[in-house]
């Protein structure tokens, strides 16, 4: 289990449009089991909240907001440690949803590198893409982050 904080960038992509940046304060919850000292399946949870960014621009047609409060991804990540002690480099992969607005959620990929300084302190920096759900809108979703999660095993 792990609960960590960190900060993230992210961008909307629509079609035919330039891209709209952010970037905002984020947090990010691990529930899993390790079968090993080196590998790692979690459930995770991780969003970020804007703290600037998506004002003055030309939305697509049927985006009814100025700019939304936050993106979230929630899903099945696994999580490799190159070696079993601390001091060690990590990657991960995972799968779930993307959710940037209460109606707007669509198939998220996660991939993700890392490296844990001490034991049960590591410094993750992933990436997040999705596409919108909401074909009208027409547009994908990234984000890359950089969190620091203390993990209890």
């Amino acid at each position: 289990m792990g609960l960590g904080c960190g900060y993230a960038f992210g961008s909307i992509h629509p079609e035919g449009r330039q891209k709209v940046s952010w970037h905002g304060l984020g947090a990010c919850l691990m529930i899993g089991h390790g079968w090993d000292k080196q590998n790692i399946v979690a459930l995770e949870f991780s969003g970020i909240t804007f703290l600037e960014g998506f004002r003055n621009i030309s939305y697509p047609r049927g985006y009814d907001r100025d700019y939304p409060d936050g993106m979230s991804f929630s899903g099945i990540s696994w999580h490799h440690y190159f070696r079993p002690t601390a001091r060690s480099g990590i990657i991960s992969l995972g799968l779930g949803y993307c959710l940037i607005e209460e109606n707007n959620a669509g198939l998220g990929l996660r991939f993700g590198a890392g490296f844990e300084l001490v034991k049960h302190l590591p410094v993750m920096g992933h990436m997040i893409i999705g596409p919108s759900s909401q074909a009208q809108l027409g547009y994908s979703l990234s984000r890359l982050g950089i969190f620091i999660i203390p993990l209890a095993y």
